[in-house]
């Protein structure tokens, strides 16, 4: 490999670096707004599920409050239902919150995997071409050896964090795609779980 050629490749890596660095910047900006945006829908979630339940059981006592003491088999309240439904949708509210939190930290260890292994890239560009031509001039008191020494101890910790990094992204990834299974199933329960108490104490009313 020819100088020029070399230096061609560490242009190459040093473009792909700084494409990075950007990507890596946008990724935090989208962060940190996607977080807010989280903890504010779920307040707001949180008070319109409040007061629907409330309303509704106000209107279930003002008819007659018997109804929600009725049973189902083995002496199960048909109020277990309600509160049962009330639960899941509750750990539903929480579960997409923490779905979010480690898809936007997936987000942050996936942008800092790209741009460690690309400034790894880089630095093993400059070394790459610090070994091809020792005719290379460096700053006052700095060798081709000792420069050359650095990159390589530089390259080695940078393989560290990548390594480090890509288990952390890959934890989150698995973490976050779990429980976009486990969401739906637990939303999808809820719902039922409120139908059929609504479906039998509109059914106890009928009866009364």
């Amino acid at each position: 490999m020819n100088t020029y050629e070399g230096f061609a490749d560490l242009e190459t890596s040093r473009l792909n670096l700084n494409g990075t660095i950007q990507e890596f910047m946008v990724n935090q900006k989208d962060y940190k707004k996607n977080l807010w945006i989280i903890l504010e829908k779920m307040g707001f979630y949180s008070a319109g599920i409040i007061s629907l339940s409330t309303t509704f059981i106000g209107f279930i006592i003002s008819v007659d409050k018997s109804v929600i003491a009725q049973e189902l088999a083995f002496q199960i309240p048909i109020s277990l239902l309600l509160f049962a439904s009330w639960f899941i949708f509750a750990a539903c509210l929480v579960l997409a919150f923490a779905y979010k939190w480690f898809d936007n930290y997936y987000m942050y260890y996936s942008s800092k995997f790209n741009l460690v292994k690309n400034h790894r890239d880089y630095d093993k560009e400059q070394l790459k071409l610090i070994k091809a031509d020792s005719n290379i001039d460096f700053a006052e008191n700095i060798t081709h050896e000792i420069y050359s020494n650095d990159l390589t101890k530089k390259i080695k910790q940078l393989e560290e964090i990548i390594t480090n990094t890509d288990k952390k992204q890959k934890e989150h990834l698995k973490i976050s795609t779990i429980l976009q299974y486990i969401i739906p199933i637990l939303f999808i329960l809820g719902i039922i779980l409120l139908l059929f108490f609504i479906s039998l104490s509109i059914s106890f009313l009928i009866k009364t």
